[in-house]
């Protein structure tokens, strides 16, 4: 069985309105499903949550979030979440979505692609 391994998100801080940079989408074309580990190494407070969003093209504005996939900041610091997604576009990228996020959470997020 073919895969590829991802570290598609490196620790870094999320705050709101966080979106990876164009540069960091992966192009996850040949995989079938997405096995997610992810881990905020430092928490944060409000309703924010990190999210997945996919696109078919990977062009500015075409992203959207797929659902049922979310890490709210306020969750465990040392705990990780995984996460199987099998129905996904081909392109995919990490961004905050809600209304508040406090504090200044550190997050992490490596991606298992299998065709």
């Amino acid at each position: 069985m073919s895969f590829m391994s991802v570290r598609q998100l490196t620790l870094q801080e999320v705050k709101l309105g966080f979106t990876q940079r164009d540069e960091d989408v992966t192009d996850f074309g040949a995989c079938s499903t997405l096995s997610c580990d992810f881990r905020y190494l430092v928490t944060g407070g409000g309703d924010g949550e990190l999210v997945l969003q996919h696109s078919a093209t990977g062009e500015v504005g075409t992203f959207f979030t797929i659902a049922n996939v979310s890490w709210p900041v306020t969750g465990s610091g040392g705990s990780g979440r995984f996460v199987v997604v099998t129905q996904f576009l081909r392109y995919i990228r990490v961004a905050m979505q809600g209304e508040t996020v406090t504090g200044t959470p550190m997050a992490q997020l490596d991606i298992i692609g299998r065709a």
